[in-house]
């Protein structure tokens, strides 16, 4: 799981190991010689079984991912979402003139797919997300416990598409697509 725990499933039980006790990963890149292959950066290397390693270099920087979704934040900024991958963006709007955009981060897994805030937080409902609701404080540094994803919330409809706070009791009501199999 995104917060470092593992599981060990066995006899229809999982049971919580740390993840440094799992054994390295195999690598996925392998080729039928046996050749590895590495991308990093804008080089692909292949190690190959005879121990020769074969290195290229590409210029190609790929395309930009486009922003998904957006919504104004609890300190006056808009926040923003790109989709696969789901990263979390923030817009200045200080200086309408000269917005400034920042990438704070990568989100986990899925999208977002509608914001809300309070006068502290941004919260973020996802779709195909590890946590469907998820809560970031703008006034912290991203980071791997901010955004906190909220472990009990647990829904069966998809595409949370819109989020409304009631400002009297801090409940949040989500309006999604229904899940499979369900009237809408």
């Amino acid at each position: 799981l995104p917060d470092g725990t593992a599981y060990v499933l066995s006899g229809g039980k999982a049971t919580a190991i740390p993840a440094s006790s799992l054994p390295s990963a195999k690598p996925t890149a392998t080729l039928k010689d046996g050749s590895i292959v590495d991308i990093s950066a804008n080089q692909i290397t292949t190690y190959q079984p005879n121990g020769q390693v074969i290195s290229h270099t590409f210029s190609y920087a790929g395309e930009g991912v486009a922003i998904f979704r957006m919504g104004l934040g609890p300190d006056g900024n808009i926040y923003g979402s790109t989709v696969l991958p789901a990263y979390l963006l923030s817009i200045t709007i200080a200086n309408a003139a000269t917005p400034s955009i920042k990438n704070l981060g990568l989100l986990p897994y899925g999208e977002v797919y509608s914001f809300g805030s309070d006068t502290k937080n941004l919260y973020m409902a996802g779709y195909a997300y590890t946590y469907p609701l998820a809560t970031f404080n703008p006034a912290q540094p991203f980071s791997g416990t901010n955004p906190a994803y909220n472990h009990s919330y647990i829904y069966e409809d998809l595409r949370p598409s819109a989020m409304v706070r009631d400002p009297n009791s801090s409940t949040i009501y989500i309006g999604a697509t229904p899940g499979y199999g369900k009237l809408g």
